[in-house]
């Protein structure tokens, strides 16, 4: 069974049991509560907005969140706090299903602080379950697992066991996530208990496919054949075609594990059939994918690539990159295994692109994982501190009241003793004055001590900002250097592998080409790491800068030969106009990598037959290099991102050169470090000009003989 197909099995069967779904009544249903929404009165607007929330919520989530917004609208200026927890936990919901889980995340965190301070029982325990759902999603396994349990633990004797029920089913499915299948299998055979006892039979059947899935993984494919084979029975009692066609799919899985492939391939084409029925392209996609592999696995590879292209154009259609990519893998081996090495290299280039698209996504997400997770706990300990606050506002407001009690008794007691004894009254009232200002000495060290630990917690809140912004840069640069690296590495391995395997079979173009490829992969390699080790130098100051005066002209000569074999190749002209008395100020080793890496992307982005100038202009305080090319140029939005490493541009070249992703940032820092500013002009289709100002200094006197 494909992973796509478990992801849409768990969601579909387990992910929603802590919300009630709204029913559905159609879509007159839906147009008379738009129709009404207009005029309808305060005490039945939230009940109209709510109900056009749930109905809009798995068809059309941004439109959902526009009614959950207009609920929070109409409740918070009439400090209706349970209608807006309500809003909140709405707008949770709405966001999930958007796939903004960050904002989802805040939401749901505000609903349940104001969901504690009304003490709403129900409603805390339902957005722990919502919390529960969004952790998941973030993979943050063990935080979601203990939002599930919370939701249990609030209900403490009002929790019932078609509660216990729902929520082992889920805690069964995030273990089975982690790996730990004999506890997933527990807590799954628990939740089909519980909901037989409690006569639900979609619980049962929920927990039952959940439960095959997992005796499939583990090939104990007799128990995975008994339970899905029960849950196929239930659907096709309810007439619950979708579930028919799933649990079909995974008979289906279990055949081919066992080799009886005629069996498991007449069973994808009854569940494919039934996706037809549904207009399911998720359905059709994943039967095309397991046809394509039990056609490969009965060597029947003509069927097998059949199967895999109408697939590969259903995920490309669908922007499904993960199920494209396995289908790319799948037509490279079978073309491969026919002989068609020129379909198989085609394939195998298109798999590694979708590999190196999936491998960016997959970071990105990683990183908004990380900043949702980040986010949730400074609201916590935010959340936290606020608490800390307010009971020291309620130490000193009792400390105030004691004071006001004893100075009250004591001048009672004071006006007693005035009628017997004056004397009496002056000690007392000596030393009464003496307990009030210690008094007030302990409120103002405690009012001290308090302003110390908010100066305090506003440089701890400072320097975690300061560090979460150099993780985030790290992380960054960490996904620059493991993306960039893998891709030539990943590239080169292919190539040798083709050349390794297929070479006597190869026609001599066909060797040439590989050659050339395996050839540009390794030189782009060497240019990546040269650049790496110089970027990780000057990062951690372990690069050292001897500025000194210098001319200039000999160092752009040296730039230009250094480059001259790759213009040669493209029929480029490259031209240096200089009087050869610029003289400036720097470290000729890191303005050297300077111009090299300039001319570099020059040569690069320009095509054959163009021209790449060299100027040199020199005033009284600084000398600028102009390297002109009559290159693609570039477009706004690309320029803004030049120089930024959290903002990553590599683009290839005319001749399909591959940037290492890190020469322009690292022109900039060394440029910088010299005392000069790097700028760029460029149009695109006009060219484009990278301009190095470096301060000028007076020309070097002779060294003696």
């Amino acid at each position: 069974m494909s992973s796509s197909l478990r992801a849409c099995s768990a969601l579909f069967f387990g992910l929603c049991c802590w919300m009630l779904p709204a029913l559905t009544f159609g879509q007159s249903y839906v147009d008379s509560l738009t129709q009404a929404l207009p005029t309808a009165p305060d005490s039945s607007r939230a009940f109209i907005l709510r109900e056009l929330f749930w109905e809009n919520l798995y068809q059309d989530a941004p439109r959902a969140i526009t009614y959950a917004q207009q609920l929070l609208d109409f409740a918070q200026p009439r400090h209706d706090t349970f209608e807006v927890a309500r809003a909140h936990h709405l707008l949770g919901m709405g966001h999930f299903y958007n796939t903004r889980l960050i904002d989802a995340n805040r939401h749901l965190l505000t609903a349940l602080d104001l969901r504690q301070q009304i003490h709403d029982t129900m409603g805390i325990s339902y957005t722990y379950g919502a919390l529960g759902m969004v952790s998941d999603n973030l993979s943050d396994y063990p935080t979601a697992l203990d939002y599930y349990f919370q939701a249990l633990d609030v209900l403490g004797d009002k929790a019932q066991p078609d509660d216990y029920a729902k929520t082992y089913t889920n805690l069964g499915i995030i273990y089975k996530k982690q790996g730990d299948f004999p506890l997933a299998k527990s807590y799954l055979q628990k939740s089909i208990a519980l909901h037989a006892d409690n006569h639900d039979s979609v619980g049962v059947a929920t927990a039952q496919v959940n439960l095959g899935i997992l005796y499939k993984d583990e090939d104990q494919l007799d128990s995975a054949l008994y339970y899905h084979t029960q849950s196929l029975q239930f659907f096709e009692a309810q007439n619950f075609t979708r579930g028919v066609a799933i649990c079909i799919h995974n008979l289906g899985v279990v055949d081919c594990k066992r080799k009886d492939y005629d069996a498991a391939l007449a069973k994808f084409r009854h569940s494919m059939q039934l996706g037809e029925e549904l207009h399911s392209d998720e359905l059709r996609l994943n039967n095309l994918n397991e046809m394509a592999r039990t056609y490969r696995d009965a060597g029947k590879y003509v069927h097998a690539i059949r199967h895999a292209e109408q697939g590969y154009a259903l995920a490309q259609q669908m922007g499904i990159k993960k199920e494209g990519r396995e289908l790319c893998a799948l037509l490279a081996e079978a073309h491969a295994a026919l002989g068609h090495y020129s379909q198989a290299y085609q394939y195998q280039a298109a798999q590694l692109a979708l590999h190196d698209s999936i491998f960016s996504e997959d970071k990105s997400r990683e990183i908004g994982r990380l900043e949702a997770r980040f986010e949730a706990q400074a609201q916590a300990r935010t959340q936290a501190a606020e608490r800390t606050l307010l009971e020291k506002e309620k130490a000193l407001q009792t400390a105030e009241l004691q004071r006001q009690r004893t100075l009250a008794y004591s001048l009672g007691a004071g006006l007693v003793m005035l009628i017997v004894l004056v004397y009496v009254l002056f000690r007392y009232s000596r030393r009464q004055r003496g307990q009030n200002e210690t008094l007030i000495r302990q409120q103002q060290a405690i009012l001290e001590k308090n302003q110390q630990l908010e100066q305090q917690q506003h440089e701890i809140v400072r320097q975690r900002e300061a560090l979460a912004e150099s993780n985030v840069t790290k992380d960054k640069f960490l996904s620059i250097l493991a993306h960039d690296i893998r891709g030539p590495i990943t590239t080169l391995t292919s190539f040798t592998n083709l050349l390794a395997q297929y070479a006597a079979s190869m026609s001599p173009d066909e060797l040439n080409e590989l050659s050339l490829e395996a050839h540009r992969s390794t030189q782009n390699l060497q240019a990546l790491v040269d650049n790496l080790l110089k970027w990780a130098q000057s990062q951690s100051n372990r690069m050292t800068y001897q500025r000194q005066p210098f001319f200039l002209e000999p160092v752009l000569a040296t730039s230009i030969e250094h480059l001259r074999s790759v213009a040669h190749q493209k029929q480029i002209t490259v031209t240096l106009r200089d009087d050869g008395d610029a003289c400036v100020l720097g470290d000729i080793p890191s303005l050297q990598t300077v111009f090299r890496n300039l001319l570099s992307n020059a040569l690069k982005f320009t095509p054959p037959g163009g021209q790449v100038n060299v100027t040199v202009q020199t005033t009284e305080a600084d000398v600028t290099v102009a390297i002109r090319d009559t290159g693609v140029g570039m477009k706004p939005e690309v320029l803004e991102k030049l120089f930024r490493i959290d903002a990553r541009h590599s683009t290839k070249g005319t001749a399909n050169e591959k940037g290492t992703g890190l020469g322009l940032v690292l022109c900039q820092e060394f440029v910088r470090k010299n005392g000069g500013t790097l700028r760029v002009e460029s149009q695109p289709g006009e060219g484009t000009v990278f301009c190095v100002v470096l301060p000028a200094a007076t020309v070097p006197a002779p060294a003696e003989s």
